[in-house]
């Protein structure tokens, strides 16, 4: 431990030593670790696969985690930290390790990536397409529960895929899934994301990039109140409200600073307004972290407005929203 201390472990000499993989497959103790998989969170317990690692944009780190089932994300300090209690910070995580792998004066910080675990090919990021077909009575009863009409979806570039096509454009030389439930595809240039609201195993599936924001294009370029909100589904709703709204591609992914920064200056009031459950009290808390002048909003009566409009009536939430709006 005298060894451990003298050598004052950062997070920078760490990585010289240990590669990002080798402490990734320890800790979470999963053998042949993969990006882009769910797993078991190794944060708590459950029975459906929502934690994940995948490469991330970095200068710092080569790989980012997140835990969709709390909202919890972060680099592989933030998931030492997360795994033991008793440990507060960076400091503490470092130690951690350098306790577990034995680093003292007998390891030089000169060598690069000394402990090493051989990871497998990684997966690449998907691609979808998709070849679509007209909107028929059942697809729009969907969305007039919501008193969404035709326009809006026009507006917001939604379409009902007859096929997918998944990890490759659009290819008639590629099998794609041929779509026999609800669906929905939601479209920001050549990227899409899937939605099948009644499919709970694959309800949602995007090849969006992280700085994309579902909403963003058909902002006004000002106004008085902007709405962060969880999904596209919502965003077309507040739209039928006439309130501007955004999100990004998932609740538990922040929407890119430089677009924050863009938004709290054209618009008077920004809410932020995910769900009321852990996952999104966790992520609207590393919000106002970031940005202390956002007004945070949660219903009582149901996870999301969508959910209080079929709950309640498009009237009743019409008003419940006029109330905390």
């Amino acid at each position: 431990m005298d060894l451990i201390d003298k050598l004052n472990l950062s997070p920078d000499t760490i990585l010289k030593v240990i590669d990002e993989y080798t402490l990734y497959s320890y800790y979470t103790e999963i053998k042949n670790l993969e990006t882009r998989t769910s797993y078991l969170s190794p944060l708590r317990g459950e029975h459906r696969g929502s934690w994940s690692f995948f490469e991330c944009n970095s200068n710092l780190y080569e790989f980012w985690w997140k835990d969709s089932g709390n909202g919890k994300d972060g680099n592989i300090f933030d998931l030492i930290i997360n795994l033991y209690p008793d440990l507060k910070t960076y400091s503490d995580a470092c130690l951690k390790i350098g306790q577990d792998f034995d680093i003292g004066f007998n390891y030089s910080l000169d060598f690069k990536r000394v402990l090493k675990i051989d990871r497998p090919k990684f997966k690449q990021a998907s691609k979808i397409g998709i070849k679509s077909r007209p909107f028929n009575d059942k697809d729009l009863n969907f969305w007039r529960k919501l008193s969404v009409k035709e326009k809006q979806l026009q507006k917001y570039n939604v379409e009902v895929p007859e096929y997918i096509w998944y990890n490759t454009i659009y290819n008639k030389e590629e099998l794609p899934e041929v779509v026999s439930e609800i669906c929905f595809s939601y479209r920001i240039g050549k990227y899409y994301q899937i939605y099948k609201p009644f499919n709970k195993a694959r309800k949602f599936r995007n090849d969006f990039p992280s700085n994309y924001v579902f909403g963003y294009i058909q902002l006004p370029e000002t106004g008085d109140r902007l709405i962060i909100d969880k999904s596209f589904k919502d965003i077309i709703f507040c739209d039928v409200l006439n309130y501007n709204a955004i999100s990004p591609k998932s609740e538990n992914t922040l929407i890119p600073d430089f677009i924050m920064n863009n938004l709290l200056l054209r618009f008077k009031t920004v809410f932020i307004m995910l769900d009321n459950d852990e996952a999104g009290k966790n992520a609207t808390e590393k919000y106002l972290q970031l940005y202390p002048t956002l007004i945070p909003i949660f219903l009582e009566e149901a996870k999301d407005k969508t959910d209080l409009c079929l709950l309640k009536g498009f009237d009743y939430t019409k008003h419940t929203l006029q109330t905390l709006l």
